[in-house]
């Protein structure tokens, strides 16, 4: 009888390895958006690959190997639909290119579960017989060393079998420390960060953590921190060499939890708690050691434990007063105007949606406020991109995950923990306990915040998703199609290619946009070879358009101008809805002494984004001394969006628009032809305080900007405005 190869069990351990260490380095490298890409940042989209070529590897080592079956769970049909709607999106999309990146990070977070679902499954029925969905060749070993234990008799014997429930449990415990690990490194590095502010005098100061924002490492650390709790409790009751290793969960925690507090993220904070007060209540349900008195003793518990949190940390503190004092009253505003923009967004695209992770590109059409990169609503942005099938796919996903993660609580032997499998069931309820609770934070979060749109949360959310689903017992061995496995992993393969292009793309117009006021010849050659490798970025040739045309109106060269409105007109052609592309379009011709290509561009942005101060500015300067009635209408507009909820709800309070004193400035002017010269002194009187704030708020932005402090002086057209408001007031 030939021996079987090794080569497909080889391919199994690397796809776990590339998977462990994507996990672990998401959050030290994935935990941000960029303004441009999205998610897909060069570091995330390096990460993705990894993630395609893991799926990629245990595909072919399955088909090598010539696995009958495969592991089934009731959330594979909502899963598939939403690939389906996700991929789907993608033809009839606004940004197509936008929605390429989107559809393979949602792909790249159904390997996650896959994988995941696999390695714990394994762990936890590694000493069963196969057809119950362990590995064939692990349970031949495990069979075979306990026979030669039974037949040596020796003293020995229980160290041993301790060292065996460890090699066992090895794949549920490398997939548990790879989630913490990443975690624990970004709660570290905002203790770190909160630190240093603390010497600086400023208590109050939100930790980011290596995440975009505060509310995102708050929102990744709510879905791993009962990951920590429930690894320090299950090591807490082993017996064997692995007991020793608890406390390095507890600091972990320790550091996660002092991270969360020093976010200031009133809302990430409650989800904080949330999933804590649902992991405990699940781990001690699991034991049958609680009861509904109890419980409600253990929620009270948590409420003034978080009050007094909240008390004794000035970052939470501070935004807990402003919450009630009405100084951050914008925040929960601006959040129900994007939720609202979402929701007119579902509307008109209630099938096929606007396409996925276009909601930057179209949500200026919806809102009643400024531009967001995200709905601060998972499910609101679900609906508004992929469509009825998009949302269905996703609720039915969490719905399922949740009923069969509750039966798996239920179905739990409270007798279980006490007997020979004690040290892999220990692990199992708390492995559950921990993914219920920090998938109920996460959940609650993704309705208020973006954390699901970061890929470093993506990944460890999915994953954690697949390993509660085999700690649930709710996977169960399906036959396979061959034909089918066949052709994912072709897929897989073939993705690799323009996966691995558009990360090379990522990284050439991230460098671009660094050297572009430093070294502009340099960045427009960076932006020409991201473009040689992803030519259907709108960004990309946006901002090349935008370089090429500063460079040709500073030296006059026509033909540097003419290939910036090159690269300008095919940004617009390429996200017609996104107004940014036609707003710089209708700047670059507009300085370029082009008015009716300027014109028909600013018109154009505002159909997309009919409360843009700028492009109002814009299309009231053309017309100042040849249509003055269209000034009049521009400046009307502008005074209505003022008093608008888009002037008044704003995410950064401290910014000042300048464009209103133009609106301001023109009404005056024309009362003053009308003969009110009252009422024109006080249009006067308004845009000069806008100027004054203006030229205010650029003194705490400079040193903030590639400028520095040349921050700090308005444009030339600022500096006109300053000095035609100054004559005015001067003569009345």
């Amino acid at each position: 009888m030939s021996r079987p190869s090794a080569l497909p069990a080889l391919l199994t351990r690397a796809s776990r390895l590339l998977f462990l260490a994507a996990l672990a380095g998401a959050p030290v490298v994935a935990g941000t958006l960029d303004p441009h890409w999205g998610a897909w940042t060069p570091a995330a989209g390096l990460l993705a690959c990894t993630l395609l070529a893991a799926g990629a590897l245990r595909l072919l080592a399955r088909r090598l190997a010539g696995e009958p079956e495969r592991l089934a769970t009731p959330v594979d049909g909502p899963i598939l639909l939403l690939l389906a709607a996700t991929f789907f999106s993608v033809f009839p999309s606004v940004n197509r290119h936008a929605s390429v990146l989107e559809a393979l990070r949602v792909l790249t977070c159904a390997i996650a579960f896959a994988l995941a679902l696999e390695m714990v499954h394994e762990a936890l029925h590694a000493a069963e017989s196969a057809p119950e969905g362990a590995s064939t060749a692990q349970v031949g070993r495990e069979q075979k060393r306990r026979g030669r234990q039974q037949r040596r008799e020796k003293p020995a014997a229980a160290p041993a079998e301790g060292w065996q429930v460890t090699r066992l449990d090895a794949p549920l415990i490398a997939l548990w420390a790879a989630l913490i690990a990443g975690a624990a490194w970004a709660g570290g590095r905002g203790v770190q960060e909160y630190l240093a502010a603390l010497r600086d005098g400023q208590a109050a100061w939100r930790v980011f953590g290596g995440f975009s924002h505060p509310s995102t490492l708050i929102a990744h650390l709510a879905l791993t921190m009962p990951l920590m709790a429930g690894a320090a409790l299950a090591l807490r009751s082993r017996q064997d060499s692995l007991r020793a290793t608890w406390p390095i969960p507890v600091v972990a925690l320790g550091m996660a939890l002092a991270a969360s507090a020093f976010t200031g993220s009133r809302l990430g904070f409650l989800a904080v708690g949330l999933g804590f007060l649902v992991f405990l209540l699940a781990f001690l349900a699991i034991r049958r050691s609680v009861t509904p008195v109890q419980a409600g003793l253990i929620a009270a518990g948590f409420v003034l434990a978080g009050a007094l949190t909240v008390l004794a940390v000035p970052t939470l503190r501070y935004r807990a007063i402003a919450a009630f004092t009405g100084s951050e009253a914008f925040s929960m505003q601006f959040r129900l105007t994007t939720w609202a923009a979402a929701w007119r967004c579902f509307l008109a695209h209630p099938l096929a949606g606007s396409g996925a992770g276009t909601f930057p590109a179209i949500m200026t059409r919806y809102s009643e406020t400024s531009w967001a990169q995200t709905a601060h609503n998972h499910f609101a942005q679900t609906a508004a991109e992929t469509g009825i099938l998009g949302i269905a796919g996703l609720l039915l996903l969490l719905v399922l995950w949740f009923i069969m993660a509750l039966r798996g609580i239920r179905a739990r032997k409270p007798e279980g923990i006490a007997e020979e499998e004690g040290a892999r069931e220990a692990l199992r309820a708390a492995l559950l306990a921990a993914a219920l609770g920090g998938v109920a934070a996460s959940t609650a979060y993704a309705a208020v915040d973006f954390g699901w749109s970061i890929a470093a949360t993506g990944w460890v959310l999915w994953a954690v998703m697949g390993a509660g689903m085999a700690a649930a017992g709710a996977a169960r061995p399906a036959r396979v199609r061959t034909q089918v496995e066949r052709v994912a992993l072709g897929l897989l393969v073939v993705l690799l290619l323009p996966a691995g292009a558009l990360t090379l793309a990522s990284w050439r117009h991230q460098q671009a946009m660094l050297l572009k006021s430093s070294a502009p010849l340099a960045a427009v050659e960076a932006f020409t070879g991201a473009l040689r490798v992803a030519p259907y970025s709108p960004e990309t040739h946006r901002e090349l358009g935008r370089l090429l045309g500063v460079l040709g109106i500073v030296s006059g060269d026509r033909e540097q101008i003419a290939a910036g409105l090159h690269h300008l007109d095919r940004a617009v052609q390429l996200a017609p809805t996104m107004a940014l592309n036609a707003y710089h379009l209708g700047l670059l011709a507009m300085r370029a002494g082009e008015t009716e290509r300027a014109v028909a561009a600013f018109r154009r942005a505002l159909e997309w984004d009919p409360n843009s101060p700028p492009a109002w500015r814009q299309l009231g300067s053309l017309f100042e001394r040849t249509r003055p009635e269209e000034t009049l209408r521009a400046a009307r507009r502008l005074l209505e969006i003022e008093q608008s909820p888009y002037g008044r709800i704003r995410p950064l309070g401290e910014h000042v628009d300048v464009n209103y004193a133009f609106g301001h400035y023109w009404m005056a002017e024309h009362l003053r032809h009308s003969g009110d010269a009252v009422a024109a002194r006080a249009e006067y009187e308004k845009a000069r305080e806008i100027l004054v704030r203006y030229r205010e708020s650029l003194q705490g932005i400079a040193g903030l900007t590639p400028e520095g402090t040349a921050a700090r002086e308005p444009d030339p057209e600022i500096q006109a405005l300053e000095a035609a408001v100054s004559r005015a007031l001067a003569t009345r």
